[in-house]
């Protein structure tokens, strides 16, 4: 609870300097006040939740890990992330080598949607994996 006490005030101070640096920009349309007040209240929220994340003690919730880098479930990520990049690095490899000898054109677009697709489904996949093995 003593987070949220420092949360909110923080919170409070934020959304009304957006809102008054969007009143005084003029972007907040007509009437000014309603555009401000929009703001306030769009940014109120998230500017308190930030400011209790970054004011929590992690010693002050129950069940939190002490050492949070050392749990399982970053042993698995770390691993999974390892093992992603070396099969982006196999595949973009290959394929940069199958484009240069078969003069192969591709949008760039597409090329670069496939790296993405390839390495968020490898580090998914082998997280699972790692995840069921235990």
């Amino acid at each position: 609870m003593s987070a949220l006490l420092v949360a909110i005030p923080i919170g409070v101070v934020v959304a009304v300097v957006v809102a008054t640096v969007v009143v005084a920009t003029g972007t907040a349309g007509t009437p000014a006040v309603v555009g401000g007040l929009a703001m306030a209240f769009a940014f109120g929220g998230a500017a308190a939740a930030l400011a209790w994340v970054l004011t929590v003690d992690r010693n002050t919730l129950d069940g939190a890990p002490r050492d949070p880098e050392r749990s399982i479930e970053s042993v698995w990520h770390d691993r999974a992330a390892s093992g992603a990049f070396g099969d982006v690095l196999l595949v973009t490899g290959t394929a940069t080598t199958v484009v240069a000898l078969t003069g192969f054109e591709m949008p760039t677009a597409v090329a670069l949607a496939s790296v993405v697709a390839l390495a968020m489904g490898s580090f998914g996949l082998r997280y699972v994996v790692l995840q069921r093995r235990g």
